[in-house]
C-alpha cells in the first residue's frame, strides 16, 4: 500500500463500517491479513487493488472477493 502505508505501520480500523470504493480495507486472504484499497463493489462482490500497482498482489491476480472476507476498514491514517 505504498506510499500511503508502509510495511509494519500501525493502523486503526473499525469492523462495522460502510464499505465504499476508495476505502482501505483489511481482508482475510488464505491464512493472512492483507490491506488493500476497495476499487469496485458489485452486490456482495468486491474488487480490491493495492496502491503500488506495479508490485501489488490483489484482485487482478486472485479475482473478486466477498464482503465476508473484509475484516475491517482502516480509519487512520487517512488516505
Amino acid at each position: 500500500m505504498l506510499p500511503v502505508l508502509k510495511d509494519g505501520q500501525l493502523v486503526l480500523a473499525f469492523k462495522k463500517t460502510k464499505l465504499r470504493p476508495g476505502s482501505i480495507v483489511i481482508v482475510k486472504r488464505k491464512d493472512k491479513e492483507i490491506i488493500k484499497r476497495l476499487n469496485k463493489i458489485r452486490g456482495n462482490k468486491l474488487y480490491i487493488l493495492g496502491d503500488n500497482l506495479v508490485r501489488s498482489t490483489d484482485s487482478r491476480e486472485f479475482g473478486w472477493i466477498t464482503k465476508e472476507d473484509v475484516l475491517a476498514t482502516v480509519i487512520w491514517p487517512k488516505n
